[in-house]
């Protein structure tokens, strides 16, 4: 037995990204196979696990035609080599798209079809993600309808690694726990990293605040214009969110994760004014714990760049699927769990690892009477509607609108107030991940 030649040269031009051959000793549960169907005139490539079995009409119902398996003879001619025993799952070798099964992503160490009965190419996700990048759709393709929901393997070791708070956020966070500090305290400790400083000055100047004559100084853009809480809260997100590298681009790339922050702060941050003043909590906290709450997003481009791209183009491919769930079928983790890790582990308040971890959570009620994860949760929802351009109103339980003390036509006002500059929000985004 031998792998066919245009495998074999595709494999020894691959720079290490494969580890060799091995013979039926691969673990039955890590091999990985791939069958042609036709969907309609065109023909798609099925990645799944060996031991799983692929859901024809569900997969018909998904796109929109009839898949059928191809035949043997349609498999030798459309794949052009005729000592194919067996399709090797990498659909650049026959210039096709492809499907794949979530539960293939979960596999630290896989084993994939050879073309050639009883050998398998020995990989692992991470590499085998860098060869299947641009050609694949994350899609269930196995019978039943619950995603998988295994963590893949080795991530909570890797977990356990995670990155220390910035100096400089710490330096901010000491700041903000101090009554008697100072606007002068605050920009000797922002001065310390340029590149932040200059983004707060920048922000400062942006058309949201209208300014006539151009902020060129820290102080001033602290004082007269932006405001000591809002700089110290917006200089502590900044300082987390340049310590956590990814991908700017696409629906869940650092451009649009800023753009849905900013805006869903400010919501919050108008939701908690229209409160009575007797009952309202801190307009601060409550800006600075939205601004946070999808930190695990960060987290998740930071640790696993490949995952997040995979993450990324299947919100793309799916707009209307809702993104824990994509999560769960991709990652087996969600956003959830990672940001609230990593916020526990940096020892934050209370009120931030609630947002964090319930901010998708219309059943969550604090323990302490705290507000803040049911109005992000309120602001998160709202704004969908306009981020996704849907017609859709956002449906808000009733109950949760009287626990937040919020009414609703205060909502829909503050919401259009904020989707009405949304040019600015989007501006100081891109000025923010610049």
């Amino acid at each position: 037995m031998k792998i066919p030649e245009k495998i074999r040269s595709f494999l020894s031009q691959q720079d290490g990204l494969f580890r060799g051959v091995i013979d039926s000793d691969a673990p039955e549960s890590a091999r990985v196979v791939s069958q042609l169907v036709k969907c309609g005139n065109s023909f798609l490539l099925l990645i799944t696990t060996r031991d799983a079995c692929a859901d024809i009409d569900k997969l018909s119902k998904m796109l929109k035609c009839q898949v059928t398996e191809a035949s043997l003879a349609e498999v030798i001619h459309r794949l052009n080599h005729e000592d194919l025993e067996t399709i090797t799952p990498i659909p650049h070798l026959y210039n096709l798209k492809a499907i794949i099964d979530p539960s293939v992503l979960k596999l630290e160490n896989l084993y994939l079809a050879s073309g050639a009965k009883g050998l398998w190419i020995r990989s692992n996700s991470q590499d085998y993600i860098k060869v299947l990048k641009g050609s694949v759709k994350v899609a269930s393709l196995s019978t039943g309808t619950e995603p998988v929901r295994k963590q893949i393997l080795g991530r909570v070791a890797e977990l356990d690694k995670l990155p220390p708070m910035p100096g400089l956020a710490a330096q901010i966070l000491k700041i903000k726990n101090n009554p008697y500090a100072t606007s002068a305290e605050l920009v000797a400790v922002v001065e310390q990293d340029p590149a932040l400083a200059a983004q707060l000055i920048r922000y400062a100047n942006s058309a949201f605040y209208g300014v006539r004559t151009e902020v060129i100084d820290l102080e001033r853009a602290i004082v007269q214009v932006l405001g000591f809480d809002f700089v110290l809260d917006l200089a502590f997100g900044l300082a987390i969110g340049k310590s956590l590298n990814m991908e700017k681009k696409g629906p869940l790339g650092l451009q649009a994760y800023w753009r849905h922050a900013l805006a869903t702060a400010s919501v919050v941050q108008g939701l908690i004014n229209t409160i009575d003043y007797s009952a309202r909590p801190s307009t601060s906290m409550g800006y600075l714990s939205s601004l946070l709450h999808n930190i695990g997003l960060l987290l998740l481009g930071h640790l696993f760049p490949e995952q997040h791209a995979l993450l990324n183009q299947a919100f793309i491919d799916n707009p209307e699927r809702n993104l824990l769930d994509l999560e769960e079928e991709i990652l087996g983790v969600t956003h959830v769990e990672l940001g609230e890790r990593l916020m526990m582990a940096w020892d934050m308040p209370g009120d931030i690892v609630e947002v964090v971890a319930h901010h998708h959570d219309p059943a969550y009620r604090s323990d302490n009477g705290s507000r803040f994860a049911n109005l992000t949760y309120i602001a998160d929802q709202s704004l969908q509607q306009y981020e996704l351009n849907s017609d859709e109103v956002a449906i808000i339980p009733e109950s949760l609108m009287q626990c937040a003390g919020i009414n609703d036509d205060d909502l829909q006002a503050i919401v259009q107030d904020v989707m009405y500059d949304t040019d600015a929000i989007h501006e100081m985004a891109r000025k923010m991940v610049a």
